[in-house]
Formats: C-alpha cells, structure tokens, sequence
C-alpha cells in the first residue's frame, strides 16, 4: 500500500500528497476518495442503490469487466453502507450482490 501524507491546515480544509504511481479518486457522492494505482483508470464511481438510499461506491482495475468477473485480476471495490439496514452481516452481502448483479 502506499504511504499518504495528510495535514490539516484548517477545520474544513486539508492537503493530502499522494505517493509517485498513485492517483487519487472520489466516487460521485464525493463521500470515498480512494488512492489507486495509476495503470488502474477503468473506474465505476456511480453510487449503488441499497434499500432507501444511494450507497457510495467505487470499483476500479486496469481492466474492471475482467476484475469484476474474476477472483485472479487485481482491482478494488470499495462501498459505504450501513449494516444496521440489512439486519445481518449475511443479509447484507445477500443484498450487495443482487445489486452488484
């Protein structure tokens, strides 16, 4: 993984420096931000729609058809979601892959 600097110049404000070979993305809510290799441009930023609320999402790989439908590519997923909702951890995964598809 690689190292992130953070300094926090004001309540509201911060500057992150991001290691050579990493850039840094958001998703569309502007909720997650991620570091990510840079050879990893093939991003899905749209929030996912989990029970009443859109969930902030990101997904990304230098080739995500192929991370996604695969256990061998390398990429990442990352989400925000609230287990509360789902009741179970089991209920919630159940509810993540159907909106997955």
């Amino acid at each position: 993984t690689a190292p992130t600097t953070t300094a926090t110049t004001a309540a509201t404000t911060s500057v992150s420096s991001v290691a050579a070979g990493y850039t840094s993305r958001a998703d569309e809510t502007g909720i997650l931000t991620v570091e990510l290799p840079t050879e990893w441009d093939d991003l899905d930023t749209t929030s996912l729609v989990l029970y009443t609320a859109p969930t902030p999402h990101i997904s990304a790989s230098s080739a995500l058809d192929a991370y996604l439908e695969s256990w061998t590519f390398e990429g990442i997923s990352v989400m925000a979601v609230d287990l509360f909702e789902a009741g179970t951890t089991s209920a919630l995964l159940d509810d993540l892959s159907t909106a997955l598809g």
